[in-house]
């Protein structure tokens, strides 16, 4: 069997145990995945497997159907037309076609993979139909940068409805496009770098409700539009680099209490305002960090009163749980067991509106505990819950160290 791969290589492969495998930048051909196959010992094992920058077309891709445990593959820079072969692989979660000529079709069969949540599909070609199957398919992480997107195909994807994180850099999409994303009440986080956005689309994109990471570096916004986004209670971090702003729109940001990370370089700030800002956004991560945990506490004794409504009263006062459902309500969160899988990281984004975490001392009675609780179980499923808990709670302790210090994420370049 002819090979590109070394008796090293393949030596390597036989004794390979782990579950992420890693051949990038290998040269490798179609005819080198059988030899990878037949290599390595135990192929249940696989959970992640790098294939980038090789020269693998679709046929290559089927021999790899032996490793039916993948849940992450990373097949950018290869020439790969058709995806199809993808579907051998059941429990597909992440897959990177990054810079291939995948085509329109193989796109909206891809968006139709039960459990694929993550697909990165930067510098590929994007139609109108396979952006609507992206729009209306389960996926929380998409990342289409460099793909020509406009207006009218952020406005396509701004219909969906589980999507966390999107990333859409070196695009066009314009005030109009950010405007349609604004609207869209699901995203956590946004990247729209260099994308002619003005003051009108950071406007819109300031009112978002639950945005917690905004990337808006290289667009148009100045002034005022930093000014719009200074207003926003989600947004954690800001990157507004080379934005034409000068001290008079950053001054807003002096008053903005969410924002613990701050890039703001390649504008016209003086001396004073940049040191304001540094001063500024460190107290904004230090207080942060003491309200989170208290509304972590909070959240932990929401989940078990949603899980277990007939326990003792736990110490949160009426008008804390109203605003949660009402939240929730809102926001449609909970209403599929995607959502609620990402019910706590939701309200961990939304604790700065809460203006009384734990001072209001009336407790709840078990009776108006009941109703509420009842009154949302439809939109909570069991099942949902009992993940959201096995990742959440593992212990008060580990989920505390887990989360980052906000104060060691200041950035001021």
């Amino acid at each position: 069997m002819m090979t590109t791969l070394t008796e090293h290589d393949l030596a390597e492969l036989r004794q390979h145990t782990d579950d992420f495998l890693a051949l990038y930048a290998k040269a490798l051909s179609d005819s080198d995945v059988t030899a990878i196959r037949l290599a390595i010992p135990e192929p249940t094992r696989l959970k992640h497997l790098n294939l980038s920058r090789n020269q693998l077309t679709s046929r290559g891709i089927e021999p790899l159907a032996i490793f039916r445990e993948l849940t992450s593959i990373d097949l950018w820079g290869n020439p790969i037309t058709d995806a199809s072969a993808l579907r051998h692989f059941p429990k597909l979660t992440h897959i990177s076609l990054n810079q291939t000529p995948i085509t329109a079709d193989s796109i909206k069969l891809l968006a139709q993979f039960p459990f694929l949540r993550s697909l990165e599909l930067n510098d590929c070609i994007l139609d109108a139909a396979s952006l609507d199957a992206l729009a209306n398919s389960q996926l929380t992480h998409l990342s289409v940068d460099s793909t020509e997107l406009d207006c009218d195909g952020a406005t396509r994807l701004a219909c969906s409805k589980t999507l966390i994180d999107l990333s859409a850099a070196y695009n066009d999409i314009g005030t109009r496009g950010a405007q349609a994303l604004g609207l869209n009440k699901h995203l956590l986080k946004l990247n729209v770098y260099s994308n002619t956005i003005d003051a009108l689309g950071a406007k819109a994109l300031g009112q978002h409700p639950s945005l917690m990471e905004l990337n808006i570096q290289l667009n148009e916004i100045g002034d005022e539009g930093i000014a719009r986004l200074a207003k926003s209670h989600s947004l954690m971090t800001l990157y507004a680099n080379c934005n034409n702003i000068t001290d008079d729109g950053a001054r807003a940001l002096l008053d903005n209490l969410s924002i613990c990370e701050l890039c703001i370089s390649d504008n016209e700030l003086s001396e004073n305002m940049q040191l304001e800002l540094q001063q500024h956004i460190k107290q904004n991560a230090k207080t942060t960090r003491m309200q989170r945990d208290d509304f972590v506490r909070v959240t932990w004794s929401l989940v078990d009163s949603l899980h277990k409504p007939a326990l003792n009263t736990y110490s949160l006062s009426a008008d804390m749980l109203q605003y949660i459902f009402s939240f929730m309500s809102s926001n449609g969160i909970g209403k599929s067991s995607l959502q609620t899988q990402a019910l706590l990281q939701f309200m961990l984004n939304h604790y700065l509106d809460i203006k009384e975490v734990l001072a209001d001392k009336r407790l709840i009675n078990l009776q108006f505990l009941e109703k509420k609780a009842t009154k949302f179980s439809c939109l909570l499923p069991t099942e949902g819950l009992f993940k959201v808990r096995a990742i959440e709670q593992t212990s008060p302790r580990e989920e505390n160290n887990s989360l980052e210090s906000p104060s060691k994420k200041f950035k001021l370049r």
